[in-house]
C-alpha cells in the first residue's frame, strides 16, 4: 500500500515521496526499510531522538509531531493518536466491518467479555475476543501480552476477524488503552 492511501484521510499537507509501505511501528528496535515509523513521546524515551535513524536505514516516513526539520515526515498534532488512524488505514479499515463491544473499567472486564460473547455465539453470530487472558479468532486463540494491544497489533487481529467472516468484536479497552489513545478512530456500537 503506498504511503499516500495510508495517511489520506490525515490532512497531511507535507510533501513526501509516496512510496511502498511495507509494515508500521512505533519500535525503534524494528526500524527497517519500507517501514512508517511513528515516534512516540514516552515517559523514558522519545521516538523522535529515531528519527533521522530510521529514515537512514529506509523508513518511508517518520511520524512526528515536533518538526524535526527532515525529508517524509509527516507532521501530526499527536503520534500516539496518528498511530491508530495509520494502523487502521494500513489494515483497511476492518474495524468498520465489525460491530465492536468495547468493554472498561476497574473490575469484571475479562468475565464480562467472556458473557457477551458466549451469549453472541449462543444466539448464532461469530464473535471475536481481545482481552486480558488471550484473544480470540473463531478456533485460533492468542495469548495477550497487554489487555487492550497496540494499535499494531489490535488492527491485525480486527483485519484477521473480519477476513475469518466474524461479525462481533468484544474487547476490553483499559484505562491505558484509552490514555494512550490506541483506541482513537473506533466507532464502538456499544461501551459498557
Amino acid at each position: 500500500m503506498k504511503l499516500s492511501e495510508i495517511i489520506k484521510d490525515m490532512g497531511v499537507t507535507a510533501a513526501f515521496e509516496d512510496k511502498e509501505v511495507a509494515f508500521i511501528t512505533d519500535n525503534s528496535a524494528k526500524i527497517s526499510e519500507g517501514c512508517i515509523f511513528v515516534c512516540i513521546e514516552g515517559k523514558r524515551f522519545d521516538g523522535h531522538t529515531k528519527a533521522a535513524e530510521a529514515l537512514e536505514k529506509g523508513a518511508v516516513a517518520v511520524v512526528v509531531q515536533k518538526d524535526m526539520g527532515l525529508p517524509n515526515q509527516i507532521l501530526v498534532e499527536n503520534t500516539r493518536s496518528a498511530y491508530a488512524y495509520i494502523c487502521a488505514a494500513f489494515y483497511g479499515h476492518p474495524e468498520r466491518r465489525l460491530k465492536i463491544i468495547g468493554v472498561t473499567g476497574t473490575n469484571g472486564k475479562t468475565t464480562t467479555c467472556f458473557i457477551i460473547k458466549s451469549v453472541l455465539d449462543g444466539m448464532g453470530h461469530k464473535t471475536g475476543l481481545i482481552g486480558t487472558v488471550k484473544n480470540i479468532v473463531g478456533d485460533k486463540e492468542y495469548e495477550a501480552s497487554l489487555t487492550t494491544p497496540d494499535c499494531n497489533d489490535l488492527f491485525a487481529l480486527f483485519r484477521e476477524m473480519a477476513d475469518y467472516g466474524c461479525e462481533y468484536c468484544v474487547m476490553e479497552v483499559s484505562s491505558q488503552a484509552l490514555d494512550q489513545r490506541r483506541v482513537d478512530g473506533i466507532h464502538f456500537d456499544a461501551a459498557i
